[in-house]
């Protein structure tokens, strides 16, 4: 019997990561689901209960002792992707002179939405390694985007979406040689979730088979490519 494909995901509870979670749990991946609080992952759960192969860990992304923790609980496992979903937006609709906006709130959105998807790959190199896609994924946004910043606001976010494609940019050049390690950056489109709010006028299951029909035929031919839930590439 084959052993099923291993997928990490961060940010697994809920929106866009839950439906990750119950979409690849069909296609019988081994599922590793990180979240911050087993308290709030009722539904979650319930997708571990039907399906053996998903494992459910609480982790803060951007604790890195916590990582450490799991990366050595999933040492030799292998993982073929890792899917960089956990965010926050931050203060929302904040405008730049309309209002201060704090440097800690900017960190904190920068530390989760840009640092902790760079700390968690690092985590599990090795588990990449030992796996046969080898494909590292991150929920960007398009918002990340400075040529296509047409309407201002919402500083903090759009500062961590362009720092996260830039740190994975650089992944993709410096882990994509010798390790074979293929970065993909994904702007899910505007989903009904928390984040998106219900004005949105997509569904979480319609993003997330785009995306993951996206992952699929990604083959790293143009490695730390930043392209939309349809496939479609988009600007920097």
């Amino acid at each position: 019997m084959q052993e099923p494909k291993g997928l990490l995901i961060t940010g697994a509870n809920k929106g866009l990561g839950l439906e990750f979670v119950q979409q690849y749990s069909v296609k019988k991946y081994q599922v590793y689901c990180c979240c911050r609080d087993l308290k709030r992952c009722d539904a979650l759960l319930k997708i571990a209960r039907r399906f053996p192969f998903v494992k459910v860990f609480q982790v803060d992304v951007t604790n890195e002792e916590q990582l450490a923790g799991l990366a050595d609980e999933l040492k030799d496992k292998p993982i073929d992707i890792i899917i960089n979903n956990a965010g926050i937006y931050g203060p929302r609709d904040a405008h730049i002179g309309a209002e201060p906006i704090s440097a800690a709130s900017m960190l904190e959105v920068f530390n989760t939405n840009a640092v902790a998807p760079l700390k968690v790959t690092e985590a599990f190199i090795p588990n990449l390694c030992l796996g046969k896609d080898r494909k590292v994924v991150a929920i960007s946004s398009e918002m990340g985007s400075i040529s296509g910043n047409s309407s201002g606001g919402s500083p903090a976010y759009r500062a961590s979406k362009a720092a996260l494609n830039a740190i994975m940019k650089t992944m993709a050049l410096d882990l994509g040689g010798e390790l074979g390690i293929k970065v993909l950056m994904l702007h899910p489109g505007w989903v009904k979730t928390d984040m998106g709010t219900d004005a949105a006028p997509l569904s979480p299951e319609e993003s997330v088979s785009g995306m993951i029909t996206v992952i699929d035929n990604f083959d790293g031919s143009k490695n730390g490519q930043f392209l939309s839930y349809k496939g479609e590439e988009l600007p920097w």
